[in-house]
């Protein structure tokens, strides 16, 4: 698969280590099998509840811990709070949801987090009036989906998928989007890296001459 040049994936792979993008793919795989296992021994008029608390829970505690292992200043962790992390210009949240982005959109917190995407809204869709700025500061979210046929074994994923994506201002769109297992290849990408070398004879020693005698 050939992955497409996208402003915004390149600002995410420059901000965000690789290592963390993985941390985090792994601590909500992590954390929603614990929040599993936690709620469904409760009585089944309770269980789809107790499960979808419980893996609010473990999922915040995991994806906080693997914030903080990679150095990105998690937020403390509060009942209901969101967890927010940093890293570069990026603050880094993330939901639950089986609606895409309109599970996300419900939090007030998210969307005060997403009002800094403005200007990379405008790295994608430029305005011809007006003077473009480079941006400096946005926010990332990671979006986890169960996995509808998971039943607590140890060899499923109880996640369908993890996505990255950037929201827009009012979180009605993604400005850009990928799940974590595509997004993760473009660390891959080879870098063009220009040679700098220079050949530098040692002092008394010419080069050789048309006949390859030294001077």
């Amino acid at each position: 698969m050939t992955l497409r040049q996208h402003p915004i994936a390149e600002l995410l792979t420059h901000h965000l280590q690789r290592d963390l993008v993985m941390g985090i793919e792994d601590a909500l795989i992590i954390g929603a099998r614990r929040g599993y296992l936690a709620g469904h021994p409760m009585h089944s008029g309770h269980r789809k509840t107790a499960i979808g608390y419980s893996r609010h829970l473990h999922m915040n505690e995991a994806f906080s811990e693997a914030l903080e292992a990679a150095g990105a200043e998690p937020s403390p962790l509060r009942g209901n709070h969101i967890v927010v992390g940093r890293s570069g210009m990026f603050s880094i949240g993330r939901f639950h949801s089986n609606t895409g982005l309109k599970g996300g959109s419900r939090s007030q917190s998210r969307k005060d987090l997403a009002e800094a995407n403005g200007v990379l809204e405008r790295v994608v869709n430029p305005d011809l009036f007006e003077i473009n700025r480079a941006p400096t500061r946005g926010s990332v979210f990671f979006v986890s989906v169960s996995n509808p046929h998971y039943n607590g074994h140890e060899d499923e994923d109880p996640l369908s998928r993890i996505e990255i994506g950037v929201p827009a201002t009012d979180m009605s769109r993604w400005v850009f989007r990928e799940t974590t297992k595509i997004f993760l290849q473009r660390y891959e990408l080879a870098t063009p890296q220009e040679d700098n070398a220079q050949v530098y004879l040692k002092k008394g020693v010419a080069k050789p001459s048309d006949q390859g005698q030294e001077q």
